[in-house]
């Protein structure tokens, strides 16, 4: 994410951006942006479902190498995408969406004739950026044009790689991730596309919604990054003017993601198609102009089966030193909680479950930095399900009761490890994973500042209530 000054670091897999743009926070202007009563979807598939185009049937299940070894995707918390201005009609469009091990990811299409991407979406980053190594050949497109450093939108970046900001060559920039590896692009601009919504919401062919900005990253390895073939990112914060949302001008949007084994797909909607629920809202916590705008929100306490956590009422406060709060984080696997809640957590699961074997995590399989700290064996779904729920409150009187089997993962046959983590921010931020958001609709309302979170079955054809 971007900030006028400062860089911040919430966990050690996190992205570190090397620039951040110039913020004025005055108003921008969108031609023929669309409004509340126009809206898309885009349709989301998780990776392990034969849906998926990533899909490998040799390496897709997560059973027998466990959860954890998808890591946290790095998240981009730090940076820019790009000012531009967005053509696009009143028609609804869509664009698939995948799961790619720890993301979810959108299909939607860039330049002229448009070559099909894809991108894991990020509600905490700004920035939308694309693999021109893997996924996006801009030599191939009519519409693509790279921005030079005397381009209005690079000098929009503090930290530009530019030796002259008034000179015409290619307006680059670098990110750095906090566990070494890097990568490096060029600010561009093209036409994206979605697929339109036909009758009966069935999809036509993709529909040109106009010029968008974005990175074109030139150096991406899958080494740097864990093994995984990262296509690129697609920024949905509410910082403006850089990421999607602003770009395109929506208020509203909201996702539904799979759960992995479900072999469906559910949906990612914008604009009119967003799925709100006021009953179920919590308030957004209203930040500085000059931090980044991302989805904090007031967590006031957790309960365990019966009993509420015994920590304080404040413990999850954003502070006006940027220190704390509690994020919805599309792109983080795991929901983490700063070190002391967690403590406090964590005794009282150990003291509520007492109807199952509860075992350490086996050493040669803890391998990641992120340490499983409460784990049993079981054979019995049953037994599983009377396990204590985990409740969410939130402010405004919002309780989220999560079901179980987003609450404890399955690592290797029979192990299973609570996936709520403690993080080790240094900042004390915690944050709602994406694991936690399985049938979960998760509904964004920049216009009242408002999120809601409502138990759905997350499906292609529609939310249904649980």
């Amino acid at each position: 994410m971007a900030s006028s000054s400062t860089t911040i670091l919430l966990l050690p897999l996190l992205f570190l951006l090397n620039f951040t743009p110039t913020k004025s926070h005055k108003s921008y202007s969108y031609i023929n942006s669309i409004n509340n009563n126009d809206g898309f979807s885009i349709s989301l598939i998780h990776r392990d479902s034969p849906l998926s185009p990533l899909y490998n049937d040799s390496t897709s299940s997560l059973k027998g190498r466990g959860p954890m070894a998808c890591l946290n995707m790095p998240r981009s918390l730090v940076g820019s995408s790009l000012l531009s201005q967005h053509l696009m009609n009143g028609d609804d469009v869509s664009a698939q969406v995948v799961y790619d091990r720890c993301e979810y990811i959108a299909s939607y299409y860039i330049g002229t004739p448009p070559q099909q991407v894809y991108a894991f979406i990020d509600t905490a980053s700004d920035i939308t950026w694309t693999n021109a190594r893997t996924a996006f050949q801009s030599s191939m497109s009519k519409t693509y044009r790279s921005l030079r450093c005397n381009d209005k939108t690079c000098k929009l970046l503090e930290k530009r790689i530019c030796k002259n900001e008034n000179d015409d060559e290619a307006c680059t920039y670098k990110l750095e991730y906090e566990e070494g590896p890097s990568t490096y692009g060029v600010l561009s601009k093209d036409k994206f596309w979605f697929d339109a919504d036909g009758p009966s919401g069935q999809s036509n062919s993709p529909r040109d919604v106009g010029v968008l900005s974005f990175g074109l990253n030139h150096d991406v390895s899958p080494v740097d990054f864990n093994g995984l073939d990262v296509h690129g990112s697609l920024g949905l914060s509410r910082d403006p003017p850089f990421s999607l949302i602003h770009q395109l001008g929506v208020k509203r949007f909201s996702h539904c993601f799979v759960r992995r084994s479900s072999g469906g797909s559910s949906s990612l909607h914008f604009g009119s198609k967003a799925v709100i629920h006021p009953e179920d809202a919590t308030p957004l916590v209203q930040l500085p102009s000059n931090e980044p705008q991302l989805y904090y929100v007031d967590l006031e306490g957790i309960s365990v089966g019966n009993r509420r956590v015994n920590i304080p009422p404040a413990i999850f406060k954003r502070t006006s030193d940027r220190r704390g709060g509690f994020l919805i984080d599309s792109a983080s696997r795991y929901t983490m909680l700063r070190s002391d809640a967690y403590d406090a957590f964590l005794n009282l699961v150990k003291e509520m479950v007492t109807n199952v074997n509860v075992v350490p995590y086996p050493p040669e399989q803890d391998t990641n930095i992120y340490k499983k700290e409460f784990c049993f064996t079981s054979t019995n779904s049953t037994e599983r399900e009377l396990l204590p729920r985990v409740t969410l409150h939130f402010a405004g009187g919002v309780d989220l009761q999560l079901i179980n089997d987003v609450v404890y993962i399955e690592y290797v046959d029979p192990l299973w490890c609570l996936a709520i983590l403690r993080s080790d921010s240094k900042d004390d931020v915690s944050f709602l994973g994406n694991i936690q958001m399985m049938n979960l609709n998760i509904g964004f309302d920049l216009e009242n500042n408002k999120v809601s979170f409502t138990n759905t079955v997350c499906a292609a054809s529609g939310y249904n209530e649980m």
